[in-house]
């Protein structure tokens, strides 16, 4: 039987070089041609290897003249950590010319606008030493879950680093990342998470021109946060915690509290993350927000917002309290925006899927600023893979159907094809015929 193969496999590098072309010309401070080139093969190394382990992106694609994958490692561990070039720049020019191929009718909109998701991961690292003394730099103290056979799952705290993503919800339930920024309470110039997390906010927002709709979870209720993004003029659905005070006809009292005093809107059907669909009343109304019943100083002002609690009809289920500037005058209103906060979901699948086809948080460098531009790279392969698959036209679409046919003569269930997929088919495209990838020639060492 004759075998399958991608034969459009120029175009994916194509697209590439023209991406990162793009992106280094509308960079000023990246006039090193080197540069460019290491940028091509970093991005493609992380696709077809599936990795940000240095030593597996040089066992796919050679790099330089290397006669070892150790000194191959050397070499790309100093360029990651000691080149200049802004990553974090190179990065949100490669993002606006994503955003600029992709078709418009593949973002997901409400009321005519985009909406951007925010919500931070951990990378759980081991923190002992390596041979010469040295660890990974800033490690802070993050939270992983383990489950025994036969036993319910264990917190534990373990060293890593927290990061914050920011990204463009897309149809499929795929999110596009707009931003980014690695967090360490270690870390002498980045101590507080909560400034990051809104300089993530501010640039995700920025991509789109600030036309758009936040959606985020409980980590980021914070009153000032609210009073900011209203005074941006930015709407927002953030869910709440139970334990925050709501000024009410004159009277400050528990969220809660004060929601069971009024009478439901009626039914709504709430679903986020979890197998079943869980069934609650919904009460509306609007209040001002403080943190604790204490909070009176008038230089921070308390931000009035409407607030939509459901109380689901199975006890086991904690209610779900949202805040938002959107209107929900009816339960039409309230229904639709439950159901766009469950969109919230996307980004933690899309956590998931970095972690298990890119596998971003397995890196093993020890310096922060080589971290930071390994999952830089790692976030720009991942938009060229969502553009891969969401890109129209005849010869994106002979792309697919190649990719598809490939994965059905290898056996792959593949019954969508899913941005892990097309990633999966590169690379036993790669692994057939190595010699047939444009971009296969490495680049210099020096």
């Amino acid at each position: 039987m004759r075998r399958t193969a991608i034969y459009g496999r120029g175009f994916v590098t194509n697209l590439l070089r023209d991406l990162v072309q793009q992106a280094t010309q509308r960079t000023s401070r990246i006039g090193d041609g080197r540069v460019v080139r290491r940028m091509n093969w970093l991005l493609l190394a992380i696709i077809l290897a599936g990795t940000v382990r240095l030593n597996g992106l040089v066992q796919r694609l050679p790099y330089g003249r290397a006669n070892s994958v150790k000194t191959a490692e050397t070499a790309l561990s100093l360029f990651l950590a000691e080149t200049e070039y802004p990553a974090s720049i190179l990065f949100a020019r490669f993002r606006d010319q994503v955003l600029v191929r992709l078709p418009t009718q593949v973002l997901k909109t409400y009321r005519g606008k985009p909406i951007v998701i925010v919500d931070p991961t951990d990378y759980a690292k081991r923190s002992r030493r390596g041979k010469k003394g040295r660890q990974m730099q800033y490690t802070t103290k993050v939270r992983v879950s383990k489950r025994k056979k036969g036993q319910q799952a264990q917190t534990l705290v373990s060293p890593g680093y927290v990061d914050i993503w920011a990204g463009v919800l897309l149809t499929g339930r795929h999110v596009l990342p707009l931003s980014r920024k690695l967090c360490s309470s270690t870390h002498p110039q980045f101590p507080s998470q909560n400034l990051l997390e809104e300089a993530v906010i501010w640039q995700a927002l920025a991509a789109l021109a600030w036309h758009a709709i936040l959606i985020a979870d409980r980590g980021f209720r914070r009153k000032a946060l609210l009073v900011k993004l209203l005074v941006r003029q930015v709407e927002f659905v953030i869910r709440m915690a139970d334990n925050i005070h709501v000024l009410h006809c004159g009277t400050w009292r528990n969220v809660l509290a004060t929601a069971r005093g009024l009478r439901p809107l009626g039914r709504v059907i709430w679903k986020e993350g979890k197998p079943h669909a869980i069934p609650g009343q919904a009460v509306v109304f609007r209040a001002q927000l403080r943190e604790a019943p204490e909070e009176d100083d008038p230089s921070k002002p308390n931000p009035e917002v409407n607030l939509i609690v459901i109380f689901p009809a199975l006890a086991r289920y904690d209610p779900l309290i949202l805040a938002t500037t959107l209107p929900v005058d009816t339960l039409w209103q309230v229904r639709a925006v439950s159901k766009l906060y469950e969109q919230r979901w996307a980004i933690e699948t899309t956590f998931q899927n970095m972690k298990r086809e890119l596998h971003l948080d397995e890196f093993m460098v020890r310096d922060w600023t080589a971290i930071e531009r390994l999952l830089w790279a790692g976030a720009m392969a991942y938009s060229l893979l969502v553009l891969l698959r969401l890109q129209i036209g005849e010869e994106a679409q002979r792309f697919l159907h190649e990719a598809t046919d490939l994965l059905r003569q290898r056996a792959v269930p593949s019954k969508h094809l899913t941005v892990g997929k097309i990633r999966e088919a590169l690379a036993l495209d790669h692994h057939d015929c190595p010699t047939d990838w444009p971009l296969a020639a490495p680049p210099a060492l020096t």
